[in-house]
């Protein structure tokens, strides 16, 4: 065979080696999930404020766990630059953002019903995983997520963030009549029985 064209062939493999390289992410890159930090950022601020963050009153739930993922290592998505960024991005089911200083948020930061589908559907970071399965520890860590429907109306309402667990319930914290180490099995059965909630595992690498 022609020199030239053994050669020529051999550089574009060479290129398309590099290309894929480029392309797919090695899986070094990959994102790890801290659920320990983010179970103990929820421990350290169920009572207060979020630092550093806007407190959304009686609607902070789902801010509060947003803020837990973040200081367990979920990077932001969609962060915008200008307001007509933001103006854009913040409806987008799969952007995941907040700036307290600009106050621009993602509708799927603060909105519990919108943070259920960017985690479940959109994020790649997690998948629901119904209660109904048990025994809970064998389903569920320290770090995933619960929401609650109250009115089973198809629309989540509520938030909390898992910070233990036992052979036999498990326990969430939360904003909103601000509580740390609830029992989940006191939720569901006494304190909101005609409830719809659903549970979500978080993977530890995304």
């Amino acid at each position: 065979m022609d020199r030239k064209k053994v050669a020529l062939k051999l550089m574009v493999v060479a290129i398309a080696v590099v290309v894929i390289f480029a392309v797919v992410p090695s899986e070094a890159s990959a994102y790890t999930y801290n659920r320990w930090a983010a179970a103990n950022y929820a421990k350290s601020n169920w009572n207060s404020n979020v630092p550093g963050s806007n407190y959304f009153g009686s609607n902070d739930c789902t801010n509060f766990v947003s803020n837990c993922l973040k200081a367990g290592g979920w990077p932001e998505v969609y962060e915008p630059w200008t307001y007509w960024q933001h103006l854009i991005f913040r409806k987008k089911p799969d952007a995941w953002y907040a700036n307290s200083w600009t106050h621009w948020y993602s509708y799927t930061w603060g909105g519990a019903n919108n943070f259920g589908k960017y985690v479940g559907i959109y994020s790649g970071r997690g998948y629901t995983r119904s209660l109904s399965y048990t025994p809970w520890y064998r389903y569920f860590k320290i770090g995933d997520i619960v929401q609650i429907d109250y009115n089973k109306d198809g629309v989540w309402d509520h938030t909390m963030i898992i910070t233990d667990i036992t052979h036999n319930d498990m326990y969430v914290t939360y904003h909103w009549a601000s509580s740390k180490y609830v029992s989940l099995n006191y939720l569901k059965d006494n304190k909101y029985p005609n409830a719809r909630f659903m549970g979500y595992n978080l993977k530890d690498r995304f």
